[in-house]
């Protein structure tokens, strides 16, 4: 438990940021129909199972440009 205390410190900026990318793309993904690669339902999986990557790999990767 001390160990927690010692490094909660670290800990928050870096769940805030994981929860940013995740909501980020999640909000993506939900209002746009086209991506680049795959679509709706393979990139929802791809964020959820391959977390925080997945979520980074649909922002670099497959929202589309306009």
């Amino acid at each position: 438990m001390d160990a927690l205390k010692d490094n909660l410190p670290l800990l928050i900026p870096l769940v805030l940021i994981d929860l940013g990318l995740l909501i980020t793309a999640l909000v993506s993904i939900i209002r746009h129909h086209h991506f680049r690669y795959g679509n709706k339902v393979i990139w929802l999986i791809a964020i959820f199972a391959i977390h925080p990557f997945g979520a980074i790999a649909y922002l670099l990767f497959g929202r589309e440009v306009q």
